[in-house]
């Protein structure tokens, strides 16, 4: 075994470039990222202090560096592979050789950037796994495959690179890899998704062969060979399988030992610049080693997640492994209910409730404080069959909701979601869920009537227990309205009676006594919409009219101009609750459309 497999303890440790002292390695924790100044000293610096990732791309492209799936380089260090071509490594020049003659097509001199204009590999990295061949053995064939995704949502002029590649260590290492790209880089692209194979190292070269355009939905196998050793140097291949044009021969350098499964990522600013999916999943992973089939233990490394991406491992098989990277975190929990959830982020902890699918549809509470993790659920002995709201207000949870029996209007209050008290009903009838809103000192209930016309109502309390100053609005609904103070006004939203059931907004400022700037939008619903402020902006959700149902969002920053639409591929029937979640992410809760109406969350 060599020396840099083996050399792990005292003041060295390794790390994915090689061998360190171990006073040279930082921790670089979610809320920090590494920016260096221009002696190329490293800084820690909060994330938020960094301009916007497009705003990076453009000062790279500025300074004459070009993009790879090693980050941003000068463009006199890319070399295009054509086909039958091999690069040689070995020696005091890189040489680009016809593989069947061996005649020498260029020769490149060992040329190295400046530090500053090389990022290290993997600046880019986003989601990933990784696996370091500690066998003694090198490695002999790594593939596996993976479904070419849908097309981002966005056209920001983002870069999308997915891939399995193999690291090696030592003087100027680089990665070999197949690549499928979305996007443009030095070795072209544009809004279309496109494979390539790359081998980049760490002092600046890089080594492509042609993009060759793919679809989404077509099933991508990338391989690497090893095909041959002299010494200590060894040969490989990288490419797809089926697909012409790809195979990228490298000669003469140090044994790849550092697998990974990667999703990196350029000029992404928000959840629609990635691809319109939760995930891809890397499947059929096979790796060989000289002497078979080696052991795997795949660690999954979340480096970015402010959409929630992260990794998951699902098998450490050799021959059948599979990993799943996600571009936002999306979870379909085992309980069902009917109409929308209530949701709301109380005590650190997202909050969810539900009327159930039981046949009397008794009330449910359960709480979240990390994704995928779920505790506290309680059935209450309430039932309704139009679902519940919840609302946070002066330290306390309360929750409302149409009953089972007779559609009245009922509020109860908890200091913890699990002992509920307080209860009362209220002598008012509603065809749907109500709404529960904090406004300042006052809770504020809103519903649509049971009247013939279906009129809005609104009440107050400054307890939750005594409520005063019941208005009825002139405007009607076809279903629960939704309520939401902002910027010293209160905001009522709601699906109109029109045959095209549009969505309206509109404002008071003197507890509902007179309602101004009323906003038909040219947007309609299937039902209520829901409304949640988040970072200063007023959002609008709901569940749209085309055949799908699907789920869209819209901001605001006066209440009265909506934009900035996302239509989700995600679908309900009923009302999608937006809520503030895991440490600030924003939400969103919602029925599902499957037969059995499960309950999603994802953040956005």
């Amino acid at each position: 075994m060599s020396t840099k497999r083996r050399q792990e303890n005292g003041d060295t440790l390794i790390a994915p470039g090689g061998p360190i002292s171990r006073e040279r390695i930082v921790p670089v924790y979610p809320e920090k990222i590494i920016q260096f100044d221009d002696l190329g000293r490293p800084n820690l610096i909060p994330r938020k202090q960094l301009p916007s990732r497009p705003a990076l791309r453009d000062e790279m492209t500025a300074r004459g560096l070009i993009l790879t799936p090693g980050g941003f380089r000068p463009s006199i260090l890319i070399h295009q592979m054509e086909t039958g071509q091999l690069l040689q490594m070995d020696g005091p020049d890189i040489r680009i050789m016809e593989r069947d003659t061996g005649i020498v097509v260029n020769k490149l001199a060992h040329q190295a950037a400046q530090p500053d204009e090389v990022p290290a590999l993997g600046s880019g990295w986003i989601s990933y796994a990784y696996w370091n061949n500690g066998t003694g053995q090198p490695i002999a064939l790594f593939k596996c495959n993976w479904q070419v995704p849908p097309e981002p949502e966005s056209r920001n002029n983002q870069t999308i690179f997915l891939f399995n590649g193999i690291q090696n260590f030592g003087a100027n290492y680089g990665i070999l890899q197949p690549v499928l790209q979305w996007g443009p880089s030095a070795a072209g692209g544009g809004n279309t998704w496109s494979v390539a194979s790359w081998y980049v190292t760490a002092g600046g070269n890089a080594f492509f062969t042609p993009l060759v355009p793919v679809n989404a939905g077509d099933v991508l196998t990338g391989v690497i060979r090893c095909t041959g050793q002299t010494g200590n140097l060894y040969n490989y291949t990288c490419g797809f399988e089926g697909i012409n044009g790809t195979l990228l021969n490298v000669n003469g350098i140090n044994e790849l030992l550092w697998c990974a499964q990667t999703l990196e990522a350029y000029a992404v600013d928000n959840f629609a610049d990635y691809p319109s999916v939760y995930d891809t999943r890397f499947r059929g992973i096979n790796i060989v080693t000289g002497n078979g089939t080696p052991r795997l233990n795949w660690t999954p490394v979340d480096a970015v997640t402010d959409c929630g991406q992260h990794c998951v491992v699902v098998s450490n098989s050799a021959v059948t492994g599979e990993v799943d990277i996600f571009y936002r975190f999306k979870q379909i929990m085992n309980d069902t209910a009917v109409q929308s959830p209530g949701a709301v982020e109380f005590m650190n902890k997202v909050v969810v409730a539900w009327a159930g699918t039981d046949p009397v549809h008794h009330l449910n509470v359960i709480q979240s404080q990390e994704e995928d993790v779920w505790f506290d659920k309680i059935t209450l002995a309430d039932t309704s069959p139009t679902g519940v709201s919840l609302c946070s207000f002066s330290g306390r949870l309360y929750m409302a909701w149409a009953g089972g029996d007779n559609r009245m209007l009922n509020v109860m209050s908890s200091a913890d979601g699990l002992q509920w008290e307080h209860k009362i009903t209220l002598p008012e009838t509603s065809i749907s869920r109500p709404w529960l809103a904090a406004d300042g000192d006052n809770l504020v209930l809103c519903w649509t009537g049971a009247d013939p016309q279906q009129h809005l109502n609104v009440l107050f309390s400054a307890d939750g227990i005594t409520w005063r100053d019941k208005r009825i609005l002139n405007e009607t609904s076809i279903s629960s309205p939704a309520l939401m103070p902002y910027k010293d006004r209160l905001y009522i939203a709601w699906t109109g009676t029109d045959m095209a059931r549009s969505l309206n907004v509109m404002s008071t400022r003197d507890f509902g006594a007179t309602w101004q700037n009323k906003v038909t939008l040219s947007d309609t619903a299937v039902a209520g919409p829901g409304l949640i402020v988040y970072e200063d902006k007023l959002y609008l959700s709901w569940s749209g009219t085309d055949p799908n149902h699907s789920l869209n969002i819209m901001q605001s920053a006066d209440g009265i101009r909506f934009d900035n639409k996302v239509t989700f591929w995600d679908s309900s029937d009923f009302t999608p609750m937006l809520t503030s979640c895991y440490f600030g992410d924003l939400g969103v809760v919602w029925t599902g459309r499957d037969p059995n109406h499960h309950l999603n969350i994802m953040t956005i």
